[in-house]
């Protein structure tokens, strides 16, 4: 996609009246990496979180194999390119009741891969499946239990698009991915941040193409019903726009195995 006319992202200033106590002494110090800060952060976020869980339906919680396909337009040729990663380990951030990669892992997309989740909370709704290594219960933003450099390839299905900080976020996430590792995440087609509502948040894609790039990422931001980001970390054998373009092109026979159904 061009980027001839698009919209620039600038960071918020340390003046911004908007910017929350923790994230001002982070700018002052320079020192936004820390763990504490994050954890600062993600204590901040507890009372959005409430809100947002309270606004997400049914659907979002609970989508399937074949609906991860279609939002993200693709996802075989990501998967293989993780395999020849130095970690075959696949992250979904934000996952639901796990039911969407429960599905992808358990299929023939999943053959030599290894798969984790992480959830904001846990509940006996969250489904159980020998083909998920573990859930995490922990925000983007910190990804606790997840170690550096121990991930291959992370999905985030209009997940990240309601952190906080989308700084922080694109930071740990540099952190828990191997060299050449791969991020592919929707967000909505939508001008910037909405303004906030009883505590709630969304991002488009912006801010984390920014971010991304300022990491020496190559990264593609592809917009149709939807934004999808393809982010890859130096150290890959293949670009952004030729790893989007070969999961497009393989859209239709990937959907095959996954016929829609009505519930």
């Amino acid at each position: 996609m061009s980027t001839e006319g698009r919209r620039q992202f600038i960071p918020r200033e340390a003046g911004d009246p908007d910017l929350t106590q923790a994230e001002f002494k982070a700018q002052q110090e320079g020192d936004v990496r820390t763990l504490k800060m994050r954890n600062n952060i993600a204590k901040q976020l507890k009372a959005t979180r409430r809100e947002e869980r309270k606004r997400i339906t049914e659907m979002v919680l609970d989508r399937n194999g074949r609906e991860y396909i279609e939002y993200f337009e693709g996802i075989t040729s990501m998967f293989e390119y993780v395999k020849s990663l130095p970690s075959n380990t696949i992250l979904d951030i934000g996952a639901g009741r796990g039911r969407g990669i429960r599905e992808l892992a358990e299929s023939a997309l999943g053959e030599g891969l290894r798969f984790k989740t992480t959830v904001l909370g846990n509940s006996d709704r969250i489904e159980k499946s020998d083909a998920i290594a573990r859930v995490h219960i922990t925000p983007a933003e910190t990804l606790r239990g997840i170690s550096n450099e121990s991930i291959g390839g992370i999905l985030a299905l209009y997940s990240i698009s309601y952190c906080e900080n989308p700084e922080i976020v694109t930071k740990r996430i540099d952190e828990v991915l191997v060299p050449g590792g791969v991020v592919k995440a929707t967000f909505p087609d939508l001008p910037g941040r909405l303004s906030r509502t009883s505590k709630f948040i969304q991002w488009d894609a912006l801010p984390y193409e920014h971010f991304f790039k300022g990491m020496g990422y190559d990264v593609l931001v592809h917009s149709s019903q939807r934004q999808i980001l393809l982010a890859l970390k130096p150290g890959g054998n293949i670009s952004a726009s030729k790893l989007m373009e070969a999961d497009e092109k393989s859209y239709e026979e990937q959907m095959a195995p996954f016929p829609e159904t009505e519930e």
